[in-house]
């Protein structure tokens, strides 16, 4: 959980969109920096976090705790969202 909770509290922080027009813009960025198989491990990790959430609404609470300011439009449009990060991130 430590490098999801890094990932997005250094990415996806509230102050987010002033440093990147979207959140692909961030993903790209996240890639650009990642070292060796980071951004692969990244992308498991989220997955896992979507299995073990089966509810909208818990996966949202967990996502927010990691630090995550980015709002996909509804609770449950989280989990699209999170394999969208995913498959972006390999």
């Amino acid at each position: 959980m430590e490098r999801l909770d890094q990932f997005f509290s250094c990415y996806f922080h509230q102050d987010w969109p002033e440093e990147a027009l979207s959140w692909r813009a961030v993903v790209a960025q996240y890639r650009a920096e990642a070292v060796g198989d980071e951004a692969r491990l990244v992308a498991e990790e989220i997955e896992r976090l979507a299995e073990r959430h089966p509810d909208d609404e818990s996966l949202e609470v967990k996502v927010k705790q990691l630090g995550c300011y980015y709002w996909p439009g509804s609770p449950s449009l989280y989990r699209a969202w999170l394999a969208e990060v995913a498959d972006a991130l390999r």
